[in-house]
């Protein structure tokens, strides 16, 4: 596997990807370890979940790490540049737009509708992420079911949930992670 294919993979689901880290997560996930075989869904699974919990902005981490894992350093790096220069431009690019884009009624209705979408890529592309392990066992489903509950129903910090996780997670008996 070449650097310049690397790129294209991280190109195509940097600028072509729509709502959010987790759907673009998703999308690389399914390039690099279902369609091409560059990771393993564990690797891809660490990647993702360091990322996680990593200071700043979650997909760049998850990019970063992915890079590291299939070319080093310099992958790394690669990806890091390739998911964070386009679509930094395309942001600044439509910040300076939004005030008069928004003086138009049209446009607010449109926004709506693209907020809804990205809501609805974002819960897709956990369930691209999740998927794998949540058929592995009723008992993971519940835990699922039970921690995404606690954390809204009592709106801790995603900190002390994380925490509760890892606990659960050391405590987990251990199984070969799904593939």
């Amino acid at each position: 596997m070449y650097l310049a294919d690397l790129a294209r993979v991280m190109l195509r689901a940097g600028t072509l990807t729509f709502g959010g880290g987790n759907a673009t997560s998703a999308s690389i996930r399914r390039q690099m370890v279902d369609e091409r075989g560059w990771l393993s869904g564990a690797d891809f699974t660490l990647a993702f979940t360091l990322s996680r919990i990593t200071p700043g902005t979650n997909l760049f981490a998850c990019c970063s790490a992915v890079g590291y894992l299939v070319r080093g350093w310099t992958g790394a790096l690669l990806c890091l540049l390739i998911a964070s220069v386009p679509s930094s431009i395309v942001t600044t690019l439509l910040t300076l737009a939004m005030d008069r884009i928004l003086r138009w009624p049209p446009a607010t209705h449109l926004m709506h509708g693209a907020i809804a979408i990205s809501v609805g890529l974002s819960l897709g592309g956990l369930w691209v992420l999740a998927s794998p392990y949540l058929r592995q066992a009723p008992l993971l489903r519940g835990i699922v079911i039970l921690t995404a509950g606690f954390a809204l129903a009592t709106w801790l910090s995603p900190i002390w949930v994380l925490a509760a996780c890892a606990a659960l997670g050391y405590l987990w008996p251990s199984e070969a992670s799904p593939e």
